[in-house]
């Protein structure tokens, strides 16, 4: 076995255990970067300044379509103002009151 080779074959079985792992590595790389450059302040306005309907959705366990048909019910209600890939919450106390409801037990 040529030295060349042999390298090949740990290169294969690391990419084949784990396909991610550069994507990862990139990852960290970035974050270990913004902790090290960007305040708190600055770090937390460009996540939610980066949030999309489909981000959101993979966040609470759903899909795009469904977050999006939520969205428009609370814009038509004036909870948020959702245009353009923006989002602005209207009536934060609205909001706030159905973020802490709690589900009501149903009888059988």
């Amino acid at each position: 076995m040529k030295p060349a080779s042999g390298l090949m074959d740990i290169r294969n079985s690391i990419v084949n255990c784990c396909p991610n792992l550069g994507e990862q590595m990139c990852s960290l790389a970035g974050r270990a970067s913004d902790l090290a450059l960007h305040n708190t302040e600055t770090r937390l306005a460009r996540l939610i300044n980066d949030l999309s309907h489909e981000s959101l959705a993979e966040m609470i366990g759903s899909v795009r379509v469904v977050v999006n048909r939520q969205l428009q019910h609370w814009k038509q209600e004036g909870i948020v103002d959702a245009h353009r890939g923006h989002l602005e919450v209207e009536a934060l106390q609205e909001l706030m009151r159905r973020a802490e409801d709690i589900p009501r037990k149903v009888s059988v």
